[in-house]
């Protein structure tokens, strides 16, 4: 269990330096949790060092289903167009579905990376119509935050004050953690008819909201 909550503890710090420590522990003969959870961490970390080893593991038809799966999962966390063949090839022929289903994920997470990738992703947030977890989207969102990240996660949430609170509140802390939450989306929440809207009001002083008004 201690190899498995390292393997955690390593992506979530999101050090490119632990890939090489997390490929040989994917690899693990007898242990799955870590061997799952090693794989996961390196879609966490987002390093291309790790996109060889994760393409070999999504198409080794010897490997189990819970292997594949996660290995495939990482290549769209990390966002490669290099994954993109390999994604295509199991999506379209793997036989199992939940592969393939996680293949055309995949493939959906890299496409909104390319171009536009800022509006691509504000577009995506809230849609789960592709399996891409709206927590993938925000964290892709405070990678590259900018004034335009900001503005577009303001507009989101005064606009989307019935989308589930779950992602409202993710989207209220991020723009309160980054000192961006503006007058505008601060006061709409405080009067909305909604109990949960207003509570979410509160995670931000009016100080914190001044401040993000200043530019400062």
């Amino acid at each position: 269990r201690r190899t498995w909550v390292i393997s955690q503890a390593l992506g979530k710090l999101e050090n490119p330096a632990a890939v090489p420590a997390l490929i040989q522990a994917a690899q693990h003969r007898s242990n799955v949790d870590l061997r799952v959870c090693a794989t996961h961490s390196l879609g966490q970390i987002g390093d291309e060092s790790a996109i060889s080893f994760l393409k070999t593991r999504s198409l080794d038809r010897s490997a189990n289903q819970g292997d594949r799966g996660v290995a495939i999962s990482a290549l769209g966390e990390i966002g490669s167009p290099s994954a993109l063949p390999t994604l295509e090839e199991i999506a379209s022929s793997e036989l199992r579905p939940i592969l393939r289903s996680l293949a055309a994920s995949a493939i959906r997470q890299i496409e909104l990376l390319q171009g536009d990738a800022e509006t691509n992703l504000l577009a995506a947030l809230g849609d789960n119509s592709d399996w891409i977890q709206d927590d993938w989207i925000l964290a892709r969102l405070h990678r590259q935050w900018s004034d335009r990240v900001a503005a577009g996660l303001n507009q989101f949430l005064r606009e989307g004050l019935q989308t589930r609170s779950p992602l409202r509140f993710q989207v209220t802390a991020l723009l309160t953690a980054k000192l961006a939450l503006e007058p505008s989306t601060f006061e709409s929440l405080t009067v909305s008819m909604d109990r949960q809207n207003r509570w979410l009001a509160t995670l931000a002083s009016p100080a914190d909201v001044r401040l993000a008004a200043s530019g400062l």
